[in-house]
């Protein structure tokens, strides 16, 4: 009896007759895979050919169904309520297709247009869009909308996905709040985490200070904000504080979000790796913006944004230097912290990734990497031992400023090359300098923790931004992808060269490289042999004061 209801089961699953349609859907949208775990086929305008994820929903619509504009191409809405409601020409679906993105002026003067449909009433009318390419009133679908090859079953399981799609808010939204968390691990150094704090309350204060003038006042409508008073909400910032260790925090932050969820994580703060932290958000599906972490997961997900790829990257930078300049063997030497030791470990095997051999015999070294903060390199600099290495020494430009962020403070007895993922201090972005004046008019200024800071405003900032443009539509998917969409349009805090994002790409920060660090102190981006220049440079300005 058994072995017959195991073969029955069997034969059902094989069959389909045990599949979630929903399930079903979701990866023919996302995916691009059919139920039976075939490829999604599709044709374009001109008989191009689509398979699998080329041919998904979500390459274009985006996973939020959304939609998304670019020059004169403008990708629709096709969320649940969208779609199952009539098109007609209004004021606010006009604004945001208007003003809310960046597009051609073509894209505006079919925005311009007037557009007439019924509802999607169901499983029919989708296959009229994506197999025939008509709508409900029998209009037919821009060239650029793929006609796919779907079954009946496909249809039924993609229109029963599409109907939930974006239909309802995210958790931590209600209707006149939406709430964000912060986290900061027990390592945190108690001044940084009151810096980053300091920005995040005073930046909350103000936005809400300006929703609730607006609020107060229904009918004033600069910029069409009158037609969307019912989407104004008051942000309330929630501090999440991780206690022991690493292996104990999912569970902590588990019950944090049980006591309240929230809409994202904002910022945040740990001295060692983010992995636990990230993993906790792609359970959640919680969007983790910006956070202050030099350890990144190894896996960035679809959740968590990084500034950037942190200390790991700057490993790979100073093996790929010396790599390109045909180093075969190295001397590397670190700090007793955890910092150092844990980059000491990257650096290996970066070193390992490109044939450089590690060696602990100075005579057989052709290179020196030093690891550590300021004290660190200038006592292993200053070992003799160290003087015998004539070829070039590398530091990483995150650990030299050790546990503070104050501008560098070294001048080497000789010219070292520095693996530098900031913005270069001498062509730092202008909006540095606005930033600057509005964090001493709220008087919570830190200097040695301006990085901290800065990109503490960035995380608040691209949210007020991403808020703006969402309105009504809380989707945490839609969140994200209109950071993505939007973070290289000026909202560079100064800390990094350039910053940009595209779908699914996890890292903003752009730029970096190998500089120089003189012996008068000052951070060059050319090779060694040009210090000698700067120096000079240097001493006649000195002369002629």
């Amino acid at each position: 009896m058994i072995r017959t209801i195991c073969a029955l089961l069997l034969v059902w699953s094989a069959t389909g007759a045990l599949a979630d349609p929903l399930e079903d859907g979701a990866r023919i949208y996302n995916e691009g895979l059919l139920p039976d775990g075939t490829k999604l086929r599709a044709t374009v305008a001109g008989g191009a050919r689509l398979s699998g994820r080329m041919a998904a929903c979500a390459r274009c619509h985006r996973p939020s169904g959304y939609g998304t504009a670019e020059g004169d191409l403008r990708v629709p809405d096709i969320t649940a309520l969208t779609l199952a409601s009539p098109l007609e020409p209004r004021r606010d679906r006009l604004l945001r297709e208007l003003y809310q993105e960046r597009q051609g002026p073509v894209a505006k003067t079919r925005a311009h247009t007037p557009r007439f449909r019924p509802g999607y009433a169901g499983a029919s009318d989708l296959a009229g869009a994506v197999v025939d390419g008509v709508d409900p009133a029998g209009r037919t679908l821009s060239p650029s909308m793929p006609r796919y090859a779907l079954n009946t079953d496909s249809l039924k399981a993609l229109s029963s996905y599409m109907a939930d799609l974006s239909r309802a808010p995210d958790p931590g939204v209600d209707a006149r709040v939406v709430h964000f968390a912060t986290v900061l691990g027990p390592d945190v150094i108690p001044d940084r985490a009151a810096a980053m704090l300091d920005v995040m309350h005073a930046f909350v204060a103000t936005r809400n200070r300006e929703i609730e003038r607006e609020l107060a006042r229904p009918d004033f409508s600069p910029g069409q904000k009158a037609l969307y008073g019912h989407a104004r909400r008051l942000w309330r910032l929630h501090v999440w504080r991780l206690n022991g260790l690493p292996q104990t925090w999912n569970a902590q932050l588990q019950q944090h979000y049980a006591r309240q969820p929230v809409f994202a994580m904002l910022g945040g703060a740990t001295e060692g790796d983010w992995t636990p932290i990230g993993a906790f958000c792609e359970v959640t599906r919680l969007p983790c913006l910006f956070p202050l972490t030099d350890w990144p997961t190894n896996e960035p997900g679809l959740f968590t944004i990084y500034l950037s790829e942190g200390l790991p990257q700057e490993a790979q930078m100073i093996a790929q230097r010396l790599a390109d300049s045909g180093v075969r063997s190295v001397v590397e030497q670190h700090g007793s912290d955890l910092a150092a030791r844990r980059m000491a470990q990257s650096v290996a095997t970066a070193l390992a990734q490109n044939r450089i051999a590690v060696t602990q015999n100075a005579q057989d070294a052709e290179a020196l990497v030093v690891l550590g903060d300021e004290t660190v390199v200038q006592n292993i600099l200053a070992d003799p031992a160290s003087d015998s290495i004539a070829g070039p020494v590398l530091v990483a430009g995150g650990l030299l400023s050790g546990r503070v962020e104050r501008a560098l403070n070294l001048h080497p007895a000789r010219p070292l090359m520095v693996a530098w993922r900031y913005a270069r201090p001498d062509a730092m972005p202008e909006r540095i300098y606005r930033l600057r004046g509005w964090l001493r008019a709220r008087r919570v200024r830190a200097p040695d923790w301006e990085r901290t800071q800065l990109n503490t405003f960035l995380a608040l900032d691209a949210t007020q931004h991403a808020l703006n443009h969402l309105v009504d539509r809380y989707s945490r998917e839609f969140f994200i992808e209109t950071i993505e969409h939007q973070i290289e349009t000026g909202l560079n805090p100064g800390t990094f060269s350039r910053m940009s994002l595209g779908p699914a790409q996890r890292f903003a920060a752009r730029g970096g490289g190998i500089m120089t660090l003189c012996r008068n102190g000052k951070l060059i981006a050319h090779m060694p042999e040009a210090c000698q220049k700067a120096e000079r440079s240097k001493s006649r300005v000195l002369a002629d004061q």
